[in-house]
């Protein structure tokens, strides 16, 4: 009986180590597509430029008293509203282009990159309508237009 009692001990303890060998190791993790900084950031910028180039030409047309036609800012915005306004929709654009940009899913990456892109390319022409609009309010208010 005591022999059968140490064969028992010594095959309970011995057992599972000897079996270790035989479980599966865990799945590697598949590599993730990592997070392209630089794409980011040039992309950011080419809109920061684009905003910047409306707002200051929102703003001298502004000056010159012409009003503003977006509803959200009034018709004649401080530069306080009219760059908090600015402000608060820039942070909105580069948080959605951050989550896009880490998603595991290049069709979603591509297409925050082209709402940016589309982004970029209506600010940039707002802000140039801006100063041709300024030329000619510029025109009409100092009397070239009777």
């Amino acid at each position: 009986m005591k022999l059968a009692l140490k064969l028992a001990t010594v095959a309970l303890l011995f057992t599972p180590g000897l079996r270790a060998n035989e479980i599966e190791a865990p799945p590697k993790p598949v590599a993730q597509r990592p997070f392209r900084p630089k794409i980011y950031l040039g992309e950011l910028g080419l809109l920061a430029g684009s905003r910047t180039l409306d707002g200051i030409s929102t703003r001298n047309a502004l000056n010159q008293g012409a009003p503003e036609r977006n509803w959200l800012y009034g018709a004649h915005p401080s530069i306080a509203r009219q760059s908090s306004t600015q402000a608060a929709f820039f942070a909105l654009d580069a948080g959605a282009l951050l989550l896009t940009e880490h998603s595991h899913h290049r069709a979603i990456r591509w297409l925050g990159r082209a709402f940016m892109a589309g982004e970029t390319a209506r600010e940039t022409q707002l802000g140039l309508m801006n100063l041709h609009n300024a030329t000619l309010w510029r025109r009409y208010v100092k009397g070239g237009h009777k």
